[in-house]
């Protein structure tokens, strides 16, 4: 067995795909001044940590362009898929999680009877029977920012806004 400080370092590093030739550096000099080859190692790692981020980018390229291929020779066979009907359905014919025409008047009616009032997300969902919060925070913020209907302070808490009792009735 011979001693690893002994001979030089292997001349090439293989990964899948990609050679890197090593420098021809004995174990010697790289003890008699390991400060610069450290900064030797340090500056072609960085080299090669930029050619392996060129060959992701262009990994990830051809991946897309392989689905959209796939997601093509489906239409060329079952043709190009129908616009989803978006027209409002019924009450009765809401599915779960279907999000309600009036629920910004129903946040807006609940904000209105309590102005002073701080709401969390939880709260209001709670109070209107709303199950899915996220979806709630989501028109809470258009509500913010789009409608001035409510206010947000730096706590995510809601509150009456400027217009409330234009969106409440």
């Amino acid at each position: 067995m011979t001693s690893p400080v002994a001979g030089n370092l292997s001349r090439s590093a293989t990964f899948p795909g990609m050679t890197f030739d090593l420098p021809n550096v004995s174990w010697e000099a790289i003890s008699t001044d390991p400060g610069k080859y450290a900064q030797l190692f340090r500056s072609q790692e960085d080299e090669h940590r930029r050619h392996a981020y060129k060959f992701t980018k262009l990994r990830k390229f051809a991946e897309a362009l392989l689905d959209k291929q796939e997601e093509l020779n489906i239409w060329k066979s079952d043709g190009i898929p129908d616009h989803p009907n978006r027209q409002a359905r019924s009450a009765e014919e809401a599915e779960p999680g279907d999000v309600p025409r009036d629920r910004r008047a129903r946040v807006c009616k609940l904000a209105a009877q309590s102005p002073e009032r701080l709401f969390k997300v939880r709260d209001i969902a709670q109070e209107l029977g709303i199950e899915n919060e996220k979806s709630l925070r989501t028109s809470l913020d258009s509500y913010v920012h789009k409608d001035h209907a409510l206010k947000k302070n730096s706590n995510a808490e809601y509150s009456a806004g400027p217009r409330v009792a234009e969106y409440a009735n």
